[in-house]
């Protein structure tokens, strides 16, 4: 393997290293599945570029209309970044089975669950 073969290797580790494990594993939902928000779906890039989006919207009086369904997913976004990272970090500040843990990560999931579809 070249160098360019390591490289590749080491930022490939580095990437599933920086994963962040999912919060509700094994999720029952009656959301159709292509239509469910994913965990992977609220990432901090995620919630940064709808946060972004919405600021032009917002700016251009753009919120109704074409961009109606756009502009309720792009808030799901950041709703459920957000729900998502406070159980993060409830879990990481006090462990997952303390009672911070389970209610962050219980609040999360549940609105995964009933509120994690797209519009359409």
């Amino acid at each position: 393997m070249g160098v360019a073969g390591h490289v590749a290797l080491t930022i490939a580790s580095a990437l599933v290293a920086a994963q962040v494990p999912d919060v509700c594993t094994g999720l029952a939902s009656d959301i159709a599945p292509d239509m469910r928000i994913l965990e992977s779906d609220l990432d901090k890039p995620a919630a940064s570029r709808a946060a972004a989006w919405l600021g032009e919207r917002i700016e251009r009086g753009e919120l109704d209309g074409e961009f109606e369904y756009g502009v309720a997913n792009g808030l799901k976004v950041i709703h459920g970044h957000a729900l998502r990272q406070q159980a993060l970090a409830e879990r990481s500040r006090h462990g997952a089975e303390s009672p911070e843990g389970r209610s962050a990560s219980a609040a999360f999931c549940r609105w995964l669950a009933q509120d994690g579809f797209w519009y359409d």
